[in-house]
């Protein structure tokens, strides 16, 4: 399914969940996001990624983290008020961290923020946050970042990220499971290397690279 990218920020969501071009080995539909399209996902992809290991041997790995540019401080500042300087990451955190609170509250579930700003994330310098969501059933985790993104709206996405690993002392892939959610609408599913410690729940602002 091919969309049509009018505004950069339909790009950025865009570019996220994969949506678009022909079918891709460890990408779901949106409607598979059950656990067993999940961990059936987890081995296809596996299994591709061995392959792809047999028949390309020497190829560098094109998504190996690359170095990010640090932003200048004076540029993001967007207001001074007496004794501290507001930044755009700052404000726009706090105004992801308002919205998913007040979300979380009329479900009876309090919000625990497990990660803010990272100088080895984009997202998180832009103004991400993550929130525990590992105690919940995947099927509340789900509906719980559709109804964040949601209430945020189409300038923000929300990603679930699923860890997948083998029980201890058994063999199996490991891998995670990213489910995005953007303006209460789902996205596709993405089958990825696994870099999350731990089930979590990703909230971030969709920011084009000019306004970085």
């Amino acid at each position: 399914m091919r969309f049509m990218c009018k505004l950069s920020l339909v790009c950025v969501f865009s570019s996220l969940v994969a949506l678009g071009g022909t079918a891709q080995a460890g990408v779901l539909s949106a409607e598979a996001g059950g656990p067993k399209q999940h961990e059936r996902a987890v081995r296809e992809w596996a299994a591709e990624k061995e392959r792809a290991s047999h028949e390309r041997p020497d190829r560098p790995d094109s998504r190996a983290s690359k170095p990010v540019e640090k932003a200048s401080p004076k540029a993001a500042e967007v207001r001074t008020l007496p004794g501290m300087t507001v930044t755009k990451e700052s404000a726009r955190r706090q105004e992801i961290k308002d919205v998913t609170h007040a979300t979380l509250d009329s479900r009876g579930r309090q919000m625990v923020v497990t990660s803010e700003h990272r100088d080895n994330s984009q997202a998180h310098k832009n103004g991400a946050i993550d929130i525990r969501s590992k105690d919940l059933s995947p099927e509340q985790r789900q509906s719980e970042a559709k109804a964040v993104s949601k209430a945020l709206g189409s300038r923000h996405t929300v990603v679930v990220e699923e860890t997948h690993a083998p029980a201890p002392r058994a063999e199996g892939p490991k891998a995670q499971v990213n489910t995005a959610y953007r303006d209460g609408k789902k996205g596709n599913t993405r089958v990825t290397e696994m870099k999350a410690s731990a089930t979590h729940t990703h909230v971030q602002p969709d920011v084009p690279k000019d306004h970085q």
